[in-house]
């Protein structure tokens, strides 16, 4: 709590790494991992761009993640460069994130937490590494969740989390919605999709029917680990992080509203993570016209707002001038938090009865 506002970050990240995530694992999957060893490569820079000390931990990958480009363009030049450093972007907090908290480290994800004045976070869950195998999708989402259950058990008020549902597995994700939609930490549902399946293909139509049963949201985020049209970005990853991503949300968004997947739904909510939101209202009336009001519907209420300001600053202005020349009887005129609303305000509702000092 800051300055008695509840802050609520809605974007953060749970990121478990094998060695977490093993104990989860159910037992044809624990069966699995020795085939796996190969396909283990160790975590040497922290989710913050931290530089992490051996012995180190692991994550797996089983294939290159679709999106990225063996080679980057720097903005201004023709083509890309032979050679480029990679690196993490900057790093704008003040102290980098206790070591463990995108792990297994609860407490002290809650204490930063504290310290950041942040009363509950929205963490993206675990989702399944880049696979062909349907088996280790199916895996990886079953124990991700009660990975994530755990994580959350002591606090559930304050740690939240998303269901992940994919298009490969869609029976499970279903059972998955239905097993843990009660769960306190769950807020909604994340559609982990292949790259170029659509939102709105008809194959997912139970993953909404049984998260409009449960009342979840559906919640969109796009990634840098393969940007949202990374075909059309020249290159340039800088381009990607400014524009891919509020592109893939419009996208995200046309589609899941204009297939009538929310008046199917009527319980289902939508929201949009990772790619801002002040062009949304705006994007919406562009594909629902009249969602936003006219002007013209409008104009009385604010014209009527604004005299209700002249006025109340007038009396104000007469109110100071008359205290400086004379003995005032009347109350100090009322101290107001905002400006007054327009369904609050009426013309004239600030009286001045002039002639009566």
């Amino acid at each position: 709590m800051r300055q008695n506002f509840k802050i609520f970050d809605s974007d953060t990240h749970l990121g478990p790494n094998v060695e977490t995530l093993e104990p989860y694992f159910d037992a044809n999957m624990r069966k699995r991992m020795p085939e796996w060893e190969s396909f283990k490569v160790p975590f040497r820079v922290g989710w913050s761009g931290e530089i992490l000390q051996p012995p180190y931990r692991h994550r797996y990958q089983f294939k290159q993640r679709s999106g990225w480009r063996q080679k980057l363009r720097v903005l201004g030049e023709a083509g890309p460069r032979q050679e480029v450093k990679r690196h993490h972007p900057k790093f704008m907090g003040s102290r980098f994130p206790s070591p463990g908290v995108s792990d297994g480290n609860f407490e002290a994800r809650i204490r930063d937490m504290d310290e950041e004045g942040v009363d509950v976070q929205l963490m993206l869950p675990p989702v399944p590494p880049p696979s062909d195998d349907v088996e280790i999708e199916v895996g990886f989402i079953s124990a991700g969740h009660r990975f994530t259950n755990d994580f959350c058990s002591k606090y559930p008020h304050r740690l939240k989390s998303l269901l992940v549902v994919s298009n490969k597995a869609v029976d499970l994700s279903v059972q998955e919605i239905k097993t843990w939609a009660r769960a306190p930490w769950v807020a909604g549902i994340y559609p982990h999709l292949d790259e170029g399946f659509p939102i709105d293909h008809p194959d997912l139509e139970p993953i909404w029917a049984a998260a409009n049963e449960a009342g979840l949201c559906v919640a969109h985020h796009s990634f840098t680990e393969g940007f949202p049209g990374y075909r059309d970005l020249w290159d340039n990853p800088f381009l990607g992080r400014s524009a891919s991503h509020p592109w893939a949300a419009m996208r995200a968004s046309a589609a899941f509203f204009g297939a009538g997947i929310m008046e199917r739904y009527p319980n289902i909510r939508y929201c949009i993570l990772e790619s801002g939101f002040g062009w949304h209202l705006v994007y919406v009336d562009s594909l629902v016209p009249g969602r936003v009001p006219a002007f013209e519907e409008i104009e009385r209420d604010v014209k009527t707002a604004w005299l209700g300001v002249q006025k109340e600053i007038a009396w104000r202005k007469a109110y100071k001038e008359m205290r400086a020349k004379y003995t005032v009887l009347l109350p100090a005129p009322p101290e107001r938090a905002s400006a007054p609303q327009p369904s609050q305000t009426k013309v004239g509702s600030v009286s001045l009865e002039e002639g009566k000092p």
